[in-house]
């Protein structure tokens, strides 16, 4: 129910935003309507650049109005998918491929190996820049995937904050994260619950450098 309503007040939000920007451009058509009915024969240059303004600034409402209904939309749209455990897009994670037809995330068992090796390190160095060095002596890199259009992204060096997203992404325990929310996954998890929560933990214990500068790194 919090949820809801947490997302009832936001749209509640957005539209007063788009209604107040609409009732200040009717305003401005009224003033422009008055201006042409008192000189309804002869309008001035004055007020045919006042109605050419006004009919410009509500026009852009409610195209501006349109966009801000179809981004509500579309984060609305994301929401309810992530809610209900599914994969709503963006980058591919390692440890995952995206199944093109029936779009949801599948285990690359290779990779998985890998994401589960990443987290063993952490749990023994404590320390993000440790496991950074020993990752690039592996020649370990970041996911590799292809676009839609077959640009190659991805493929690059663990840097510590590539890793700590790795790390605290809750994907790797079968669940899918929307904002503050993480709910249950339709994917199957690829690291422990007990290794995830460690990890945290220790994570928390460390701080933001994640343990760097209490080891002098």
């Amino acid at each position: 129910e919090r949820v809801r309503l947490d997302g009832l007040k936001r749209r509640v939000k957005d539209a007063e935003s788009a209604l107040e920007s609409a009732e200040q451009r009717r305003d401005e058509l009224k003033g422009a309507r008055a201006a042409l009915e008192a000189k309804a024969t002869h309008p001035g240059p004055e007020e045919w650049e006042q109605a050419e303004r006004a009919i410009k600034a509500a026009e852009d409402a409610v195209t501006t109005g349109g966009k801000i209904r179809d981004a509500v939309q579309t984060r609305d749209k994301i929401a309810a998918t992530r809610r209900k455990g599914k994969w709503a897009g963006g980058h591919p994670v390692l440890g995952y491929d995206v199944d093109p037809v029936a779009y949801k995330l599948v285990v690359n068992e290779g990779e998985a190996e890998r994401v589960r090796a990443i987290f063993g390190l952490y749990r023994e160095k404590e320390a993000l820049l440790p496991v950074v060095r020993e990752l690039a002596q592996r020649g370990w890199a970041t996911k590799r995937w292809t676009t839609r259009k077959g640009s190659p992204r991805g493929g690059q060096p663990f840097d510590r904050t590539s890793l700590y997203r790795l790390l605290t992404n809750p994907v790797y325990v079968g669940r899918v994260k929307y904002k503050a929310e993480v709910h249950p996954g339709e994917h199957d998890g690829i690291v422990s619950p007990d290794a995830f929560d460690a990890v945290q933990a220790l994570l928390r214990r460390n701080g933001a450098t994640g343990g760097a500068q209490a080891r002098g790194e």
